[in-house]
C-alpha cells in the first residue's frame, strides 16, 4: 500500500476524535455526578427544613417576632438551617427570609446574610413574581448548570406556618461546584485521571481507526489507479472486499463499478470505432469487415460472422477473425438452425449441438459451447443476422451486445445515407452547372472541362483529397455568377462596351454571394472569386497580385483560360496548339503564376 500524508491524516483525525470522545464522556461522568449529587442535597435539605418546621411547634408570626424582635431566636433557626447542608456547600451558605403581609400585597426583609435592611433592600418585579410563585407552589428553585459551572444557585422555600398572619419565604443561595473548585481542590487527583483518560482514549482510538483506516486506505489506493485510467486494477484480492460489514460492501461495490466502468469504456471504444469506419468505408462489406473485427476484438477475439438477409437465405458478408470458407459463401435457410429460422429477428442463444444440427459446417466459425445470435436492422428493417461464439455471456455483455449491433445498424444506415446524400450532391451540383452553362450554347461543357484540367493539375502537385475535392468543385462553379449576366451579353459576337465589360466583370463577386452562406466551401469561394485574378495584380475583382492569389484560385485561372481560348466563341474560333501554347507562354507571369504553368506546359500540354 502506497504511503500517502492523506491516509495518516485521517487515522490521525479518528484517532482525536476517540480521545476526545474519551474526554466527553469524562465530562459528562462528572456533570453527572454534580448534577445527581446537587439535587440528593437539594432533596435532603428541602426535607430536613419542612420536617423541622413540622416537629417544632411554633406561636403564631414566630419568625417576625424572632428576627425583629429576638434576634437570637432567629440566628439558632439559621444555624439549624445550615445544619441541613454538607459542610462542603455550608462554607458558601448565604440567605434572605421576607416575608409578605397579606392586606396590602407587600413583602419585607426580615432577615439577610448580607446584612441588609428593611429600608435599604430593593425589592424588583423579577423578585416579586418568583417570591409569589414560590407561595403557590411551596418550592422554586433554580435550573442547575449543566457545564461544570461554578455559580450560585437560589432555592426559595415556603416556611409559612399554618396560624401565621404573614407569608414567609426563606431564599438559600448555595455556591455550586463546579470544574473551577475541582481544579483548585483535587488538582492532583484530576490530573492523574485526565492523564489516564487521555492514555487509554488514545490507545483505544489509535487501534480502532487501524481498523477502519485500512480498508480505507486499500480502497482509496485502487479508486486513485481507477481514477488515472488503469481500468486493470484488481480488487477482489484486496481483504476489503471480503468483509461483512459496510465498508465490505462499499470495497464491492467500487469493483462492480470498476468493471462496468471497463465494460462501458470498451463498448464506447468499440462504438466510436464503429462511427469513424463509416467515414473510411465505400462499402457495405468494408464496414462490416472492420464492425465484425471491432466486436470480435472486444469479446477476445472470439469468432464473429456477419451475415446479410437475401431472398432464402444469408449470404456471409464478413468475419473476424479470419474465416476459411469463401467471402462470396450462401447459406440457405435449410441450413441454419430452426431458432435463426424462426425467430431470427430476436437476440438467440443456441447450444453447440442445436448449431450443428444443421446443414452448417464447422469451417466458418470455430464453435464453443455458446452462439449468440443478433439482429441487425437498418431503419426499424432486418437485413441480417450477427452472429458471436463465446462459452458464456453476462447480462452486461448482452446488452452490449445489443449496443453494438443497434450501431452497426446505424452504421448501416449512415453510409447509406452518406451514399444516397453524395449522389444527391453530385447531381445538383451537375445540374447547377450546366445552368451555367446552358446560358450560352458557346459555354456548353465549359464547367466540366475545366473542373476536369483543374483535377489533372492538382493530382501532378500532390495535393491532399480534400482540397483536391474542393478544386474540382471549384472548377465546376467558378462562373456561376454568370447566372447574374444576361445571355445578350454573353453571346455578343462583337466586342463588348465598356458598361457590358463591366457586367461580366461583376460574376465573381456575384458567385462569391451565391455561394456564401454554404458551410465547408471556403476553397470553392476562393475559386469563385479571384479566378480571374491576375499574377501581375491587373485582374478583378480585388486586384490581387502574385501569391496574394489563392492557389486553389490559379489552378482554375490556368484551366479556365486554357478551355476558353481552344473553344470556339461568338466572336472568334478556338486555338490551334500551337496558338495556345505561344499565348499561354507569352501570359507567363502576366495572367498566370510561373511555376503552375510551367507545370501545366510540361505535364499536361506537352504530354
Amino acid at each position: 500500500m502506497k504511503f500517502r500524508w492523506r491516509s495518516k491524516l485521517l487515522h490521525l483525525k479518528q484517532t482525536m476524535l476517540f480521545v476526545v470522545f474519551g474526554i466527553i464522556i469524562s465530562y459528562v461522568s462528572f456533570l453527572s455526578s454534580t448534577i445527581l449529587g446537587g439535587i440528593k442535597i437539594l432533596n435532603e435539605f428541602q426535607e430536613g427544613v419542612e420536617k423541622f418546621l413540622k416537629d417544632s411547634p411554633m406561636e403564631k408570626d414566630w419568625l417576625y417576632y424572632s428576627f425583629i424582635q429576638s434576634p437570637d431566636v432567629g440566628d439558632m433557626f439559621m444555624k439549624k438551617v445550615r445544619g441541613f447542608l454538607p459542610e462542603q456547600e455550608n462554607k458558601d451558605f448565604q440567605y434572605h427570609i421576607f416575608m409578605k403581609n397579606r392586606s396590602n400585597d407587600e413583602w419585607t426583609i426580615l432577615s439577610s446574610s448580607y446584612s441588609y435592611t428593611r429600608e435599604s433592600f430593593a425589592f424588583d418585579l423579577h423578585l416579586q413574581n418568583d417570591l409569589n410563585k414560590t407561595l403557590e407552589t411551596g418550592l422554586k428553585i433554580d435550573k442547575a448548570h449543566f457545564f461544570g459551572q461554578e455559580k450560585t444557585r437560589k432555592i426559595l422555600i415556603d416556611i409559612t406556618g399554618i396560624n401565621d398572619s404573614y407569608d414567609y419565604v426563606i431564599e438559600l443561595m448555595i455556591r455550586q461546584g463546579g470544574i473551577i473548585r475541582v481544579l483548585k481542590e483535587d488538582r492532583d487527583q484530576l490530573l492523574v485521571y485526565s492523564i489516564m483518560i487521555l492514555i487509554l482514549s488514545t490507545v483505544i482510538g489509535s487501534f480502532f481507526a487501524s481498523r477502519l483506516s485500512k480498508p480505507i486506505n486499500i480502497m482509496t489506493d485502487m479508486a486513485i489507479q481507477l481514477a488515472s485510467g488503469n481500468l486493470e486494477v484488481e480488487y477482489k484480492k484486496h481483504s476489503a472486499c471480503n468483509r461483512l460489514d459496510d465498508l465490505g460492501v462499499l470495497a464491492q461495490s467500487i469493483e462492480t463499478m470498476a468493471d462496468n466502468i471497463r465494460h462501458r469504456i470498451a463498448s464506447m471504444q468499440t462504438m466510436n470505432r464503429i462511427d469513424r469506419a463509416v467515414l473510411s468505408s465505400v462499402s457495405r462489406k468494408e464496414l462490416m469487415y472492420k464492425v465484425s473485427g471491432y466486436i470480435s476484438q472486444q469479446f477476445g477475439n472470439t469468432e464473429v460472422v456477419v451475415l446479410e438477409r437475401i431472398e432464402g437465405g444469408y449470404h456471409i458478408l464478413a468475419a473476424a477473425p479470419k474465416v476459411k470458407e469463401s467471402k462470396n459463401r450462401i447459406l440457405w435457410d435449410k441450413d441454419l438452425p430452426e431458432k435463426i429460422r424462426v425467430n431470427a429477428e430476436e437476440l438467440l442463444e443456441i447450444n453447440k449441438q442445436d448449431f450443428l444440427s444443421g446443414r452448417i459446417t464447422c469451417t466458418i466459425i470455430k464453435l464453443k459451447n455458446k452462439i449468440f445470435s443478433i439482429p441487425l436492422f437498418q431503419d426499424e428493417l432486418f437485413v441480417g443476422i450477427l452472429i458471436i461464439t463465446v462459452d458464456s455471456l453476462s447480462d452486461q455483455d448482452r446488452e452490449t451486445l445489443r449496443m453494438l449491433s443497434d450501431q452497426a445498424g446505424v452504421a448501416l444506415k449512415s453510409l447509406h445515407d452518406m451514399k444516397q446524400k453524395d449522389i444527391l450532391y453530385k447531381a445538383l451540383l451537375q445540374s447547377l452547372t450546366r445552368s451555367v452553362d446552358a446560358k450560352s450554347r458557346w459555354t456548353a461543357g465549359h464547367s466540366d472541362r475545366v473542373a476536369e484540367v483543374a483535377d489533372i493539375l492538382a493530382v501532378e502537385m500532390n495535393l491532399d483529397e480534400k482540397l483536391k475535392d474542393a478544386i474540382h468543385m471549384g472548377g465546376l462553379l467558378h462562373d456561376i455568377g454568370k447566372m447574374g449576366v444576361p445571355e445578350a451579353i454573353l453571346d455578343k459576337p462583337g466586342r463588348l462596351t465598356d458598361k457590358e465589360f463591366t457586367i461580366i466583370k461583376s460574376h465573381p463577386a456575384k458567385g462569391y454571394e451565391i455561394l456564401r452562406d454554404i458551410p465547408d466551401f471556403d476553397v470553392v469561394r476562393q475559386i469563385t472569386r479571384s479566378h480571374h485574378e491576375r499574377w501581375d495584380g491587373s485582374g478583378y475583382p480585388d486586384g490581387l497580385k502574385g501569391e496574394e492569389i489563392p492557389l486553389p484560385a490559379r489552378i482554375v485561372t490556368i484551366a479556365d483560360v486554357f478551355d476558353a481560348i481552344t473553344e470556339n466563341r461568338p466572336y472568334r474560333k478556338g486555338f490551334t496548339i500551337d496558338e495556345t501554347l505561344k499565348f499561354l507562354t507569352e501570359q507567363r507571369g502576366k495572367i498566370f503564376d510561373p511555376t503552375l504553368l510551367d507545370l501545366f506546359l510540361e505535364k499536361i500540354i506537352k504530354t
